[in-house]
C-alpha cells in the first residue's frame, strides 16, 4: 500500500515512513488502535476471520446460467489489497476468461471476454459499498459470457433502480474509498 500511495501521490519519501505513521496519516490508526478499515484493507487473514468473518469474496464459475451448482469456486478472506489481485487471477484463467476474436477490416484481434480494469473496479465497489453489519459475502458469479457481482446491504437511502446512474455516490465506508482512490485502485468521480 505504501508503494502505491507514494507513486499515486508522487511522494517517494512516503515509502520510507514508519508503518505506524503511515497508518496514522491515513486515519487507519487512532489513539494507538487500528480501525475496521485497516483490518479490511491490510489485516491478516486470521484477524479478518476472527473480527470480520463477513469480509469475504467468493467467486463461483458456472458453465450455464441455469446451473445452480458451481463448476469451480474459490473464497478470498484476505486483506483487500491482496484479495483484489487474487480474485482477478482466479477470474482471468484461460478456461473462464476466453479470448474473443475481433475483426477490424483485414485484421483480427484477440481480446479477453472480461476486462481487468472493469472487473477490478466492480469488485472494489462491491467491497467498499457493502454493509459490514450483514453477515454475507461479496459474491461473484462468473459465466462464460457474463459476470454478476453482488454485495450485502442493497441500495442506500434515496437510491433506487430509477436513479442509480444520476444520484451522487455515497460509499458506506468513505475512509476506505478515499484510501483506494489515493492508492490508485479506484477512481472516485461520483
Amino acid at each position: 500500500m505504501k508503494t502505491q500511495y507514494a507513486r499515486k501521490q508522487e511522494n517517494p519519501l512516503f515509502q520510507n515512513y514508519p508503518d505506524e505513521q503511515v497508518l496514522s496519516d491515513l486515519d487507519l490508526l487512532k489513539d494507538g488502535k487500528l480501525n475496521y478499515a485497516a483490518l479490511i484493507l491490510l489485516g491478516k487473514s486470521e484477524a479478518i476471520r476472527k473480527y470480520l468473518p463477513q469480509n469475504n469474496i467468493v467467486v463461483g464459475f458456472r458453465m450455464y446460467h441455469s446451473m445452480i451448482q458451481y463448476t469451480a469456486r474459490k473464497e478470498f478472506q484476505l486483506p483487500l489489497f491482496i484479495a483484489i489481485d487474487k480474485a482477478w487471477d482466479y477470474i482471468n484463467q484461460p478456461a473462464s476468461n476466453p479470448l474473443l476474436h475481433y475483426n477490424d477490416g483485414s485484421y483480427i484481434f484477440d481480446i479477453p471476454s472480461f476486462n481487468k480494469e472493469a472487473i477490478r473496479e466492480a469488485i472494489l465497489n462491491a467491497c467498499y459499498h457493502r454493509s459490514m453489519l450483514i453477515q454475507s459475502d461479496v459474491v461473484i458469479k462468473q459465466y462464460p459470457d457474463s459476470i454478476t457481482i453482488t454485495n450485502a446491504g442493497g441500495f442506500l437511502s434515496g437510491v433506487d433502480m430509477n436513479n442509480i446512474l444520476t444520484v451522487n455516490s455515497v460509499p458506506r465506508s468513505k475512509l476506505m474509498s478515499e484510501i483506494l482512490q489515493k492508492t490508485g485502485l479506484v477512481e472516485r468521480s461520483g
